[in-house]
């Protein structure tokens, strides 16, 4: 009989351990769907700091959960899988975790940083308009050197996209730290009034 504990954590009676490592995936999870999302452009230290910790956290996370499942143990694993089928899984584990660090370590905690200690700041930037038609991607986008690092643009709304001109100087706003800036609106610039 299938109940939600078996839904939810692979097996019927779950032990502590594989609950506590559950509700940690789920949340890591939420948190790099939460960086994926979010309008922040990171800077060069963000980057960096975003690189090691995932590589560490990616390094150490693997580790654990390949002794586990080659061992066999229940808290990574469903014990019936065969040593090829385990194997086979876990050459994805390091790729899939370094993507899901990296979005949290890079996009998510630093956007709710900047949300709570960042300083207000603008920076004038040279962007480009441009208009996606993916249903999974934002539609409204400007780009530039200025969005150096992953997804590579900034998402506008549909009003702020029509006002916008179609590629030159823009007004880029938003809350700043050294991990980068959590953007709140892009504005056309009015020389005779912002210089």
């Amino acid at each position: 009989m299938l109940d939600w504990q078996r839904l939810y954590y692979g097996i019927s009676n779950p032990s502590k351990a594989r609950r506590i490592f559950i509700h940690a995936f789920v949340v890591l999870c939420a948190l790099a769907i939460y960086g994926f999302f979010t309008n922040f452009v990171v800077t060069d230290f963000g980057a960096m700091f975003g690189l090691v910790a995932s590589a560490i956290s990616t390094g150490g996370l693997t580790f654990l959960i390949w002794k586990g499942t080659l061992k066999g143990d229940e808290t990574y694993c469903d014990r019936t899988l065969t040593h090829e089928k385990r194997g086979g899984s876990l050459t994805f584990v390091p790729v899939f975790l370094f993507i899901v660090f990296w979005l949290i370590f890079s996009r998510s905690v630093p956007n709710l940083y900047a949300s709570v200690w960042g300083d207000e700041a603008s920076a004038h930037v040279y962007m480009t308009k441009s208009h996606s038609y993916s249903r999974r991607m934002c539609r409204y986008r400007v780009e530039g050197s200025y969005v150096k690092y992953p997804p590579w643009h900034i998402c506008v709304s549909e009003a702020d996209f029509h006002r916008l001109p179609e590629r030159g100087e823009m007004r880029v706003s938003g809350r700043e730290t050294t991990f980068g800036l959590q953007v709140t609106s892009v504005t056309p610039i009015d020389f005779d009034t912002d210089l």
